[in-house]
């Protein structure tokens, strides 16, 4: 049988058909309608895209003799503006254009929500709204089957898809963007990704991270010389990656660390070229750099470092550099030859040009 209602405050047209209908009449007409096994709904909200969904059991609350509320129960499924979404539960909200979502926590149905290579499961989904966001909420998992996290050349398909989870998750653009808040983390393979808030775009094309950022990569993605399968972490506030650059901006109190070396500085901008790997890497503002196996420091106000030739030039007034016997030197400038292990510091105007400072195992220092 077909039930078919024109006009209301959510919808402009709802089509329900099922196999079985129950009704409850009072003095003022209907109050409640139950179908049953299966039912079908064709729904064309006031503002928004069509809905088409089924579930095994549907029911309909009037007001006054007019449709007030619906809700489809076990074995949900609904689509509409190009997602899915599959729950225990769904409940249309009468003049809100929009659909809550359930689960049964009891049998362990999830709410998801799919749209072509992204899909997400949460406690509770709220979606389909009139400006085609989709919001989830509770222990939201998810993952991007297609996509690159933190690299710029090659695909994902030897690391798997991008996976994610979150407290808050804000899908929009048919799931091409994603903001994620509240214990936000991004991984695939090796790299992983945690902040308060991640927005990503296009499979990680672009990423956007904020408030308590950490970031776990190869060490070697920076550092060619860490040995073969150790971690690097960077520690800030704030991250922005876009793919079509490979630049990675790191911003606030960051802190870099591998097996070889520490970091720390107040912005970190490092590019990156098809292998994945950083190329070049600007550090500035207070930058402090440690070679964990020569025991030195290198203290300044900037530093460039280029991968391919191993060097590293950093300039301030002053920069120092402290060795493990804590000798001082101190200049305006400072280069780094970590492949011929010498360290050359030149003074500005006024002040000697350069200073001859040898350490017996530690190389030579200009």
């Amino acid at each position: 049988m077909q039930l078919e209602m024109l006009g209301g405050p959510d919808a402009e047209m709802r089509r329900i058909q099922t196999w079985r209908l129950q009704g409850v009449l009072g003095e003022d007409g209907p109050i409640k309608a139950i179908f049953k096994h299966p039912v079908c709904v064709e729904d064309i909200p006031v503002a928004g895209s069509p809905r088409w969904a089924s579930a095994q059991q549907g029911q309909l609350w009037f007001d006054h003799g007019a449709p007030a509320g619906f809700q489809m129960d076990k074995d949900v499924w609904l689509r509409s503006a190009g997602y899915t979404v599959t729950a225990d539960s769904a409940r249309f909200l009468s003049g809100e254009q929009r659909v809550i979502f359930g689960s049964d926590p009891e049998q362990r149905h999830r709410a998801t929500v799919r749209t072509g290579d992204f899909q997400a499961s949460a406690q509770r989904v709220e979606g389909l709204h009139a400006d085609g966001i989709v919001r989830a909420e509770g222990e939201v998992q998810g993952v991007v089957k297609k996509g690159l996290l933190l690299g710029r050349g090659g695909t994902s398909s030897s690391e798997g898809p991008i996976r994610f989870a979150c407290d808050h998750l804000e899908a929009q653009e048919k799931g091409r963007k994603a903001v994620l808040r509240g214990a936000a983390r991004v991984w695939q393979g090796d790299r992983l990704l945690l902040a308060d808030e991640i927005t990503m775009s296009k499979g990680g094309d672009r990423l956007e991270a904020s408030g308590s950022v950490r970031m776990t990569v190869v060490a070697n993605q920076f550092n060619p010389d860490a040995p073969k399968g150790k971690e690097a972490l960077v520690v800030a506030q704030s991250l922005v990656y876009d793919r079509s650059s490979g630049v990675i901006e790191i911003k606030g109190n960051v802190r870099y660390s591998d097996p070889l070396y520490l970091m720390s500085c107040s912005s970190l901008v490092a590019h990156l070229g098809e292998n994945n790997r950083a190329e070049t890497i600007d550090a500035s503002g207070a930058v402090d750099i440690q070679d964990l196996a020569e025991g030195r420091h290198m203290q300044g106000e900037k530093a460039h470092y280029t991968t391919e030739t191993h060097l590293l030039k950093m300039s301030g007034k002053p920069v120092r550099l402290l060795d493990s016997k804590n000798n001082l030197i101190t200049g305006t400038s400072l280069t780094w030859d970590r492949a011929a292990g010498t360290v050359s510091v030149s003074g500005g105007e006024g002040a000697p040009t350069e200073t001859i400072y040898h350490t017996g195992d530690m190389g030579e220092i200009h």
